[in-house]
């Protein structure tokens, strides 16, 4: 397009049409999401298992923690994410 006024006017209602839009299916999304909760049904994302691939390996984890073995290398050897090692560990404390 050119930098004619009719193509800013083109540009400006095309903008103004597509923010209405946004408005109206947040409307729509924010309506639907009261009428459910109103009506009961339980929102989010649903609960997970709750277990670990790690769980297996609980006794050998807590052995190596109690030799003082880096996390970063038992996070290694157990193919996962130190954060989420640090979870499992705090987890287990939890339950204990």
């Amino acid at each position: 397009m050119d930098n004619s006024i009719a193509s800013t006017v083109t540009k400006t209602i095309f903008a103004l049409v597509a923010q209405i839009e946004r408005e109206l299916i947040s409307l729509r999304t924010r309506e639907a999401l009261h009428a459910r909760k109103s009506a009961g049904v339980k929102l989010g994302r649903p609960a997970g298992k709750g277990k670990s691939r790690l769980d297996e390996h609980t006794a050998d984890i807590l052995r190596l923690v109690a030799l003082k073995v880096p996390k970063t290398i038992i996070a290694k050897q157990y193919g996962c994410s130190v954060g989420n090692l640090y979870n499992f560990l705090n987890r287990l404390e939890q339950c204990v």
